[in-house]
């Protein structure tokens, strides 16, 4: 059977069409998390277990001193109030950001009364916490006390269609789904399959990318969130016809075939009427 011009006009706009939209179409592969990998979900590899974050140049952190001697308090609190009922709080993290912080410099150090330049940069909280009871003790202050080194930037940014955003890291393990559920999860159209991290470390600023539908995420180096770390999340490509379904899309390509089937026929009806006359 000879298909004439017309017939293969509109098989070629039906090619386009689906062309066109299908990569429109929003499907549950493209937004499930912990989907199995396969051919089109990657697998990573297992990492080493977690490991506490290390206090980089640029770190901001809030020190507390907790002695019985006032005068010690008064030096190294800078006055601020330390008594039993204001211990619990801190302790907890629930004190907020400090009024004074200390920055560690460029050197990896941070000026600290009395003492003077401290290098703390590379230790974790905890490190950082006996170091600093170290450098006091004995010279400074002579009683049993107790030093808690906290960080103030402990905080994440979060970019995506939905808005941007900086949001505190409220545990000490914040996952990624933790992360992306404080701005109540991705949109519709967000990429999941390359989602970006810029990380700050002690040889500078990163990018990675990773899929989080894969359910190797669990395992992989991206699923703790960083101090400090920024997570992208861009539109997937196509996005622009916004159609919610295979179903949506194909009542799409219907719709515009029929319309120009019809705007042809009202044409060619023209066409033989000014024939006839």
């Amino acid at each position: 059977m000879k298909i004439n011009i017309r017939t293969k006009a509109y098989i070629f706009l039906l090619i386009i069409s689906f062309q066109i939209l299908l990569p429109s179409c929003v499907t549950p592969r493209r937004t499930n998390y912990l989907q199995k990998p396969s051919v089109r979900i990657p697998s990573y590899p297992q990492v080493r277990e977690y490991e506490d974050y290390r206090l980089l140049v640029g770190d901001e952190l809030s020190i507390y001193v907790f002695s019985l001697e006032s005068e010690a308090n008064e030096i190294f609190n800078q006055g601020r109030n330390t008594n039993s009922s204001g211990i619990g709080s801190i302790l907890s993290g629930g004190g907020g950001k400090s009024i004074y912080t200390y920055t560690i410099y460029a050197d990896s150090c941070i000026n600290y009364p009395v003492i003077g330049k401290v290098k703390i940069a590379g230790k974790t909280l905890r490190e950082a916490s006996v170091y600093m009871k170290e450098q006091l003790k004995g010279d400074f202050i002579v009683n049993d006390f107790t030093v808690k080194v906290s960080l103030v930037n402990n905080t994440f940014s979060l970019i995506s269609e939905k808005g941007s955003g900086k949001y505190a890291i409220s545990t000490d393990r914040m996952n990624i789904f933790q992360a992306i559920a404080t701005s109540q999860d991705l949109a519709e159209y967000a990429d999941r399959a390359h989602v970006k991290i810029i990380r700050q470390t002690d040889k500078g600023t990163i990018v990675k990318e990773f899929d989080i539908r894969s359910k190797d995420i669990l395992q992989s180096e991206f699923y703790y969130v960083r101090p400090n770390d920024v997570i992208y999340v861009q539109s997937f490509n196509g996005q622009f016809f916004r159609l919610g379904s295979f179903f949506t899309v194909l009542s799409t390509i219907t719709s515009t075939i029929t319309f120009v089937l019809f705007i042809d026929r009202l044409t060619g009806s023209h066409i033989i009427n000014e024939i006839k006359k």
